[in-house]
């Protein structure tokens, strides 16, 4: 896992609206498959994270959530 706030994340991995952020709380948490992990090897992550933080500068609250899903079917998100 990456350095950051992971507690403000609701159960679907998204921090939910009305959420007051700051410093390098994560908005989004993502985990992704790594190239080449096909094959399972226990001394290997085979996932990294790829969540989003915000940055160590801004602060704010969260206005809303937007969650869709693009034409290759993959989940979209903005906060």
């Amino acid at each position: 896992m990456r350095v950051g706030c992971y507690e403000k994340l609701d159960i679907d991995g998204f921090v939910k609206p009305g959420t007051r952020v700051s410093g390098e709380d994560v908005l989004i948490g993502k985990v992704v498959k790594m190239r080449g992990s096909d094959n399972i090897d226990f001394g290997r992550k085979t996932h990294k994270d790829a969540s989003t933080s915000m940055r160590r500068t801004e602060t704010g609250r969260v206005d809303s959530v937007m969650i869709t899903n693009n034409a290759e079917g993959s989940k979209m998100v903005k906060v």
